[in-house]
C-alpha cells in the first residue's frame, strides 16, 4: 500500500533573548495561540511505508529543521525547533521564528494511519 505525507508548517516570530519565553506566544506541545501563523502545506504522494522516514527527514531538512524533536499529538508527529528564516519578514531574514511541523499520513483511501502504525513510523524516525 502506499501513502501521503502532509506537512504543515506553523510558525510564531521568537527571540531567543528574551528572559522569559512564555511571553512570546508560540505552539507548545498542541497548544496553539493568536501568534502562531500558518506558513505552508506540502505533500508527497505514492510512498511505500518503510520509505515514510525518509521522506519525513527530506521535507523537514529543506529548512532546517531537526527530526530529533519529534511527539505524536492528536494523530499527528509533530517536530518543534526554532530555525532563522525569512517566512513572513523578508527584510528581515535572520528573523528566529518557534516552529511546528504536523506530518499527517493517510492511506491511498484517505483515511490517516492508525495509531499503533503511526508509532511504527515514530519509533523508525528515531532509530535513524
Amino acid at each position: 500500500m502506499k501513502y501521503t505525507i502532509t506537512l504543515d508548517k506553523l510558525a510564531t516570530f521568537f527571540n531567543s533573548n528574551l528572559a522569559e519565553h512564555d511571553q512570546i506566544g508560540y505552539k507548545l506541545n498542541g497548544d496553539y495561540d493568536d501568534n502562531c501563523y500558518f506558513v505552508q502545506s506540502l505533500d508527497v504522494q505514492n510512498i511505500h511505508f518503510e520509505a515514510i522516514p525518509t521522506e519525513i527527514k527530506k521535507l523537514l531538512s529543506a529548512d532546517g529543521m531537526d527530526s530529533s524533536n519529534c511527539y505524536i499529538y492528536d494523530g499527528y508527529l509533530e517536530f518543534d525547533d526554532v530555525i532563522k528564516l525569512p517566512y513572513f519578514n523578508r527584510v528581515t531574514p535572520n528573523q528566529e521564528y518557534a516552529v511546528t511541523f504536523r506530518i499527517t499520513i493517510k492511506e491511498k483511501n484517505g483515511e490517516k494511519l492508525d495509531t499503533k502504525r503511526l508509532h511504527t513510523v515514530f519509533d523508525m524516525l528515531n532509530k535513524e
